[in-house]
């Protein structure tokens, strides 16, 4: 039982228009996960994107989100995972749209 959209013409309770929206990703993209889940996860992003792009220490990047330097090495480490398994997912996949990868069945017709 996934969360369901709601019927809007444009936009969410986030932001007022989808094409402008400042979030990486639609809080409505995965319909299996439960929106406070995605919403805290988009915003992990946006911290380390801020953290990255200002250069901040553990300690000012905690500071300035009223979180442990704990929380900020947790957040970074989750990000870190999830940009990986992106990667590793996109790299996959263009390999296949390249012809460099068979299918189950071509390999078994060749032996």
């Amino acid at each position: 039982m996934g969360y369901k959209r709601p019927e809007l013409p444009d936009g969410c309770h986030l932001h007022d228009h989808c094409l402008t929206c400042p979030l990486p990703e639609c809080i409505y993209e995965n319909e299996d996960e439960p929106t406070a889940v995605t919403i805290r996860r988009l915003q992990d992003e946006q911290r380390v994107e801020t953290i990255e792009q200002e250069e901040l220490t553990t300690l000012e990047a905690a500071n300035r989100f009223g979180v442990t330097e704990r929380t900020v090495y947790r957040m970074m480490e989750r990000i870190r995972i999830r940009r990986m398994e992106r990667d590793r997912r996109l790299n996959r996949r263009a390999y296949q749209q390249a012809g460099g990868a068979k299918s189950a069945t071509q390999t078994r017709t060749e032996d």
